[in-house]
């Protein structure tokens, strides 16, 4: 438990530390299959994934930004595309390290608070036809009072293995500081 909350508390540190304003440059791509071989095996041995993947990383030419970045998502993902959306708010995209190479997309607010943008249990909760998407379509708008809004488009799907039915928007709201506030469905 105590071992739990000073990974989080290291990750939020590292976070807002590295990233508050993420135009620093926190990708790594993969050079080749072998490297992806050799991160696979960290997971397979066992061995802490964390410290293994950052030391795969670091052999592999990645700067400490995106090594950091990394350890904040606990040696599972690693970022490969970085836009700043404003008022220090940043859309990541993410390779996640396993045998499918899954792929993640996620907000960071000003506080380095790193927001799931396909945190089903998120999504369900405000409209149980959402379907998340690997990388769903994002806007951002700025409303008259200085509040940054993303508004994400997600699949409506009335079973997991049904075709989309329409778009759902979903809002993740920030305040003028850039603060990640909520979601909500958008109307």
């Amino acid at each position: 438990m105590i071992k739990k909350i000073v990974v989080i508390l290291l990750g939020f540190f590292v976070v807002s530390t590295c990233f508050g304003s993420i135009s620093n440059n926190i990708t790594w791509r993969i050079p080749n299959k072998k490297v992806m071989q050799e991160l696979l095996l960290c997971q397979a041995k066992g061995l802490r994934k964390t410290l293994c993947v950052s030391n795969i990383m670091q052999k592999y030419d990645a700067n400490q930004k995106a090594i950091a970045f990394t350890k904040t998502m606990q040696g599972r993902d690693f970022a490969t595309k970085v836009k700043e959306l404003g008022r220090n708010v940043s859309y990541i995209q993410t390779v996640e390290i396993g045998a499918d190479h899954s792929s993640g997309a996620f907000l960071i607010d000003s506080t380095g608070k790193i927001i799931n943008l396909n945190d089903y249990a998120l999504l369900k909760q405000l409209n149980p036809l959402i379907w998340p998407k690997v990388y769903p379509n994002c806007q951002t708008m700025v409303s008259g009072n200085g509040k940054l809004m993303v508004v994400c488009r997600y699949d409506a799907k009335t079973c997991n293995a049904c075709k989309a039915e329409g778009r759902i928007p979903v809002a993740f709201l920030f305040d003028k500081g850039g603060k990640f506030v909520k979601a909500v469905e958008a109307k």
